[in-house]
């Protein structure tokens, strides 16, 4: 008996034992095939010494509403079994007791969609420290996989198994070494383990956080998934997962939840291996990079290996090479790759360096990620000049073949750019003028030009991924001053009638006179305000030379006050031909918003010239004087006095971006005057409150003047507003005439409602309504316990007792045999005893009722039902 119940016992053991190791880590990827159908990759981590953790097939849910069961389908074995668990397939042994198992399947999606595929085993290894009874926790992976019209994406590959161990009070370190084929950007984030269903684990905590346990960081890189414990308190095994999303042109696009084990060990005297620090590369395409990759040990005489992975080394066109390097304490090994244009993208390539010692206790691992920017060079060669009115730009091809357009930027004189070596891309202060095809080297810009304004330009070659290249260098460019170039449009005298506008311009200085022979003359052109029609004001007479014609107009008795005016000078050779025109200029037209002791004053103008300051002058005791400068077209002045005048001019200050032409140049608004208003409302009152008297059927409304709390000062009154029923609209109840007066008495039948306060200020100007404050009715309905009716005058009627907020109600009285002998709306009842239908009178007894009692509430008409009874005695 003994015996056997230790055979038992032991048998009992050996089958907790069989369920103690089951999955360690695993991640779901996938591989367009055609149309809909994807290739689905199943990868998991199990310990290879435990059967019980070996999955022969597992069922994958493609989250479509289909599921499949899928046999392992890596590491066949010779004899077509893998003892001793007898699946047809072993599995990858990757050494420390670890099994890599792929389970793969093409499948067919419906169509367009997103689909969370996933695959989930019942058991987790036991005792995971942050994981309450971890082996009755299921394990769950999935991958997020959208099928989209003209959309293809594979997900990112992960080339790192999860298996790096630790030791307590030893930083840890792990790196998933992914990829993404698509060239898609990677973003990497902690996220729990999850359990059955996808539902949250119920008491999980991160590694650090587990009671008895906590301290230090666990930390994930976002740009490099290099997952970082500094550093592990207790021993033990840990459950994490890691996110990795895909992103394309800013765009969330796909992910996958690797969910991973950590293994703690004891304290060790092992340090870990180091690999030396590795920057940003940027190379151009067609460049070799040869990086040499250092690691060292700071224990003496430790083997140690240094690996690399990531997606440079996995490139079916001119790949990275990186041979595996062993030495000892440290050692080194060359990494080269020969780049191309087909190598150029907007996202950097990132190669994950992996150093291990290899310690008979616990083998302790680094990791450093290389990232590599590949950029296209810059468009060469380009040069700019002017062809009549237009600049022509001319450039090389681009040094790569495979781009897709360039990109032609402008901006109004030098910035001086130089791109740095990772630079790509037009720096900000260009804006983009056009789009050329790949195939084109020229381009003529007839976009707006002005005369006398230099023009700078950038190119940039582009590719169908969104890659650009380096800018260009800078080419700058004018237009021949073969026109006259305005440079003064200023107001003299200020009037409705006889307002003067002064008009000065440039005389064309790089004429072709072979071309355009004499004699010469100007035709002045204006028009009212910006988008008027042009009318001829003027024309010189006919000059042999240019240099003998006016340059200067004083326009005379115009409406200065109301309107801006706009010129613009012809150009005339051979008496009447015309060469061309000016850029239009405009006066500087002031306007002013009047608003509480201040002015806003707002201009504008529309002129070729380029305008940076702008001097604000003020009429003060009868000479204006300059009381500030701005870079912006609008000033404000304060500490007004509301309802005084104030007059005001600006003069502008600019120039042309070209040499040769005044500068600066200098030009003025008219007069102009504006009374400040106070337009601006007072704050509301605050702090309202109310006090209610529901048997009086009176209310009192109390709140703060608004000067008190400094938000306010010239308030003088106030408005009340009142609505009776919870949401209903505000209706003005009562004006207080007196700002010291915050207080409101309110009598009326029904108190139910709600008030709010406005406040008033010396214009009249009403704020906002303050918050709401609201009162309910206490309604009161009840009926006698006997009434006698007859002729004697006294109780001959059946009456409630004094009531009030009633509406009305629905009373029902029946005798004792459940007759209804009486039926009333009337709240006051006055039933003298009669019955409804004989008109007799009702015989003495007991009477029932049941009474609806509409009550006028906040919120409406309530119904309150009531059940009773009372004695009829007629004697």
């Amino acid at each position: 008996m003994k015996l056997r119940l230790i055979l038992v016992w032991l048998l009992g053991l050996m089958t907790i034992q069989s369920f103690a190791t089951h999955n360690r880590a695993g991640e779901i990827t996938y591989e367009f095939v055609s149309g809909s159908t994807y290739k689905i990759i199943v990868t998991t981590y199990t310990k290879e010494s435990s059967c019980a953790a070996d999955r022969c097939e597992l069922v994958i849910d493609f989250g479509d509403g289909t599921q499949d069961t899928v046999a392992r389908n890596n590491g066949t074995s010779a004899s077509g079994t893998c003892p001793p668990c007898g699946c047809q397939h072993c599995g990858e042994l990757i050494g420390d007791d670890i099994k890599k198992n792929v389970y793969s399947v093409n499948h067919a999606f419906p169509g367009p969609s997103k689909y969370i595929i996933s695959v989930e085993d019942p058991y987790r290894n036991d005792n995971i420290n942050n994981i309450p009874n971890s082996l009755g926790v299921a394990f769950f992976i999935s991958s997020e996989l959208v099928i989209a019209p003209n959309f293809l994406n594979e997900s990112p590959v992960l080339t790192n198994p999860p298996v790096d161990n630790g030791c307590v009070n030893i930083l840890y370190s792990h790196n998933p070494g992914a990829y993404d084929p698509d060239g898609d950007s990677l973003v990497y984030s902690l996220v729990p383990s999850i359990g059955a269903g996808g539902a949250a684990i119920q008491n999980y905590v991160f590694p650090h956080q587990v009671a008895g346990c906590t301290g230090g960081t666990f930390t994930i890189d976002s740009k490099t998934g290099t997952l970082t414990w500094d550093a592990p308190v207790c021993q033990g095994e840990y459950n994490v997962a890691i996110l990795i999303e895909e992103f394309r042109n800013g765009t969330r696009i796909g992910s996958i939840r690797r969910d991973m084990q950590i293994t703690i060990n004891a304290p060790c005297l092992n340090l870990p291996p180091m690999i030396n620090e590795l920057s940003l590369k940027c190379v151009f395409a067609g460049d070799t990079i040869n990086e040499s990759i250092s690691a060292s040990d700071p224990n003496p005489g430790e083997l140690l290996t240094l690996t690399a992975t990531g997606e440079p080394l996995f490139l079916s066109n001119s790949p990275a090479s990186f041979d595996t390097i062993s030495g000892f304490s440290s050692i080194s090994g060359s990494f080269e790759w020969i780049t191309n244009c087909d190598h150029v993208r907007e996202a950097d390539y990132q190669t994950i360096f992996k150093v291990s010692d290899n310690n008979n206790n616990v083998s302790l691992s680094d990791f450093e990620t290389f990232q590599i920017r590949v950029i296209s060079p810059a468009p060469e060669n380009l040069h700019s000049g002017p062809q009549g009115n237009s600049i022509l730009l001319t450039w090389d091809q681009a040094y790569c073949p495979n781009i897709d357009a360039y990109k032609i930027y402008r901006r109004i004189d030098s910035l001086g750019f130089s791109p740095d070596s990772c630079e790509t891309g037009a720096p900000a202060g260009y804006f983009l003028l056009t789009t050329v095809p790949a195939g084109a080297t020229s381009y003529l810009d007839n976009n707006d030009l002005i005369y006398g304004q230099k023009y700078c330009y950038l190119i940039v070659a582009c590719f169908a991924n969104g890659a650009e290249s380096q800018a260009s260098f800078e080419t700058c460019s004018s237009l021949k001053k073969e026109v006259p170039i305005i440079t003064h449009v200023s107001i003299h005298e200020t009037n409705q009638q006889s307002g003067k506008d002064s008009i000065i311009w440039s005389m064309p200085t790089e004429l072709d006179t072979i071309q355009y022979p004499g004699p010469y003359k100007y035709k002045v052109l204006r028009k009212q305000g910006f988008d008027g029609a042009d009318v001829e004001i003027y024309q010189t007479g006919l000059k042999n030379s240019i240099v003998e014609l006016d340059t200067i107009l004083e326009d005379i008795d115009i409406n200065t006050s109301e309107f801006a005016w706009n010129y613009k000078i012809e150009f005339y050779y051979n008496s009447n031909e015309l060469v061309g025109a000016s850029n239009e200029a405009s006066s500087v037209f002031l306007s002013s918003t009047p608003t509480d002791n201040a002015l806003e004053l707002n201009w504008s103008e529309d002129v070729p010239w380029t305008n940076s300051e702008y001097v604000i002058y003020k009429n003060l005791a009868g000479a204006f004087i300059a009381i500030d400068t701005v870079s912006a077209s609008y000033y404000t002045d304060y500490d007004l006095v509301n309802g005084e005048e104030y007059c005001y001019y600006v003069k502008s200050i600019g120039s042309y971006s070209v040499s040769g032409i005044i500068n600066p140049i200098l030009n003025r608004s008219q007069i102009h005057c504006g009374i400040p208003v106070d337009n601006i409302a007072p704050c509301p009152p605050d702090s309202i409150s109310i006090l209610a008297n529901c048997f009086d059927s009176e209310s009192s409304v109390i709140w703060n003047n608004p000067i008190s709390i400094g938000c306010a000062d010239d308030v003088v009154g106030y408005n009340v507003f009142f609505t009776p029923i919870f949401g209903g609209d505000f209706n003005l109840l009562g004006y207080i005439p007196q700002a010291e007066d915050t207080f409101y008495f309110h009598e009326s039948e029904s108190i139910a409602g709600c008030y709010a306060v406005a406040a008033l200020d010396t214009f009249l100007n009403q704020s906002v309504l303050s918050d709401t404050v609201c009162i309910d009715n206490c309604p009161v309905y009840e009926l006698p316990n006997v009434f006698t009716p007859g002729a004697d005058g006294f109780n001959d009627e059946l009456r409630p007792f004094p009531y009030r907020h009633v509406e009305s109600v629905d009373l029902r009285i029946y005798n004792r045999w459940g007759e209804r002998v009486f039926k009333t709306l009337d709240p006051n009842i006055l039933w003298n005893g009669e019955h409804e239908k004989s008109g007799l009178q009702v015989s003495d007894g007991i009477y029932y009722y049941v009474c609806d009692v509409f009550e006028i509430r906040l919120r409406g008409l309530e119904k309150r039902t009531i059940k009773g009874y009372f004695h009829v005695l007629s004697n």
